[in-house]
């Protein structure tokens, strides 16, 4: 596939996504209304740090890390976004998350934005990365509607009975009284 036609995709993709985010949330309001969760104290693990030494660290694993995808991209984008030099907090989040998520397309869509001229890395390499990019995307998209909060919201009337059922069970949940 071509690059503009990766990029087309991706824009595509990125929109879907934020919509399905928006309607998620209202979906997850919905469920909470019409269901109730069992209350459990939650105690947050202990850890302690005291138990290894410096010793049992491994450092051939550490030295073997593979490089992230796209960090020369990445530096040159840091740049403009870095809020030092003039760019936002939000901008520079969302590039640093595009980086550890190896969002390499996210990240050249940025650059095309800002008119900054990219150097096109390996052609299999970057179909390989924007590949991965939209397919972990599509993944999102689909996580959200295996939900019980979708499910039950995007169920048709006659289904509710059933289905809140098959919620009760599964998620350990109960129903409100209406």
């Amino acid at each position: 596939m071509s690059y503009k036609k990766w990029v087309y995709k991706y824009k595509y993709l990125k929109t879907e996504e934020s919509e399905f985010a928006e309607k998620m949330q209202k979906y997850i309001i919905k469920f909470y209304e019409d269901f109730i969760t069992p209350q459990k104290e939650v105690k947050p693990p202990i850890q302690d740090f005291n138990t290894t030494s410096s010793k049992e660290i491994d450092l051939e694993t550490l030295e073997s890390k593979p490089k992230k995808k796209g960090k020369d991209l990445y530096k040159e984008l840091a740049k403009e976004f870095h809020p030092d030099k003039g760019g936002t907090d939000d901008d520079y989040k969302d590039l640093n998350s595009m980086y550890e998520d190896e969002n390499v397309l996210g990240m050249y869509v940025k650059a095309e934005e800002l008119g900054i001229e990219i150097e096109v890395i390996d052609e299999k390499e970057l179909e390989e990365t924007f590949a991965k990019t939209c397919n972990s995307l599509q993944n999102k998209i689909q996580g959200y509607q295996t939900t019980a909060a979708w499910r039950w919201a995007t169920a048709k009337e006659e289904q509710k009975e059933m289905l809140a059922l098959a919620i009760e069970q599964q998620a350990n949940v109960k129903r409100r009284k209406k």
